[in-house]
């Protein structure tokens, strides 16, 4: 991922502008967008509510990358192939849908804790 909210960023890229410029939305009248948790090459991460108050991370195809049927597909079939891994690692995709400007996206289990960068700077270098 290359946005990361406890980057320091002089200037965040179009991609990221566009990003942050939806958290507040709300998709299909269902998920409520609240923070932007990251953005990457194909698809920007929000942590959001359900109007029934469920919580979950939604991974929204970049608009662009939308346009095309083949990416389209290749990212739904992420989370139709990630749900058959049957480990605890393995995080769960609990909905799929199309945002009203036809990005696709996916809503998988919302995990709370500490991020891999996060949990760099707090630990001592070693060598």
């Amino acid at each position: 991922m290359r946005y990361h909210p406890r980057m320091n960023d002089a200037a965040p890229d179009v991609t990221t502008q566009r990003a942050l410029a939806r958290v507040g939305s709300v998709l299909r009248g269902k998920w409520h967008l609240e923070k932007l948790l990251g953005v990457g090459g194909m698809a920007s991460v929000y942590a959001a509510t359900h109007r029934n108050g469920m919580r979950g991370a939604v991974k929204l195809l970049h608009p662009e990358l939308a346009l095309d049927a083949e990416g389209r597909s290749r990212f739904l079939r992420e989370g139709y192939v990630a749900n058959k891994v049957d480990h605890p690692g393995a995080v769960k995709v609990l909905d799929d849908d199309v945002a009203e400007d036809g990005s696709v996206y996916l809503v998988m289990e919302l995990l709370e804790g500490t991020s891999v960068e996060e949990a760099r700077e707090t630990q001592p270098h070693r060598r």
